[in-house]
């Protein structure tokens, strides 16, 4: 969960940004990842545990792919933010 902290330093010079205005990808992940366990759970008991973890790793593993093909912060933002949710 945390290795895009060390990678803050890169990213900020891909996208020609600060650190701290890079550390937005980050903040993006961790607040969907922790917030969408009060959601995740009540939905897996409804549709099924292995249902909910298989289309939620499918569409995590969709949405990483999208991080590597972002332009700028804000769309790496949404990004990171959609991936949080989808594995938390």
């Amino acid at each position: 969960m945390w290795v895009t902290d060390s990678l803050l330093p890169q990213i900020g010079t891909d996208f020609h940004t600060t650190v701290g205005a890079a550390a937005i990808v980050v903040t993006a992940y961790g607040l969907t990842h922790g917030t969408i366990q009060f959601v995740a759970g009540p939905v897996a008991d409804r549709f099924g545990k292995f249902r909910t973890v298989a289309i939620a790793s499918l569409l995590a593993t969709l949405l990483v792919a999208a991080c590597g093909i972002v332009s700028s912060i804000p769309q790496l933002a949404l990004a990171r933010l959609t991936t949080g949710a989808m594995a938390g």
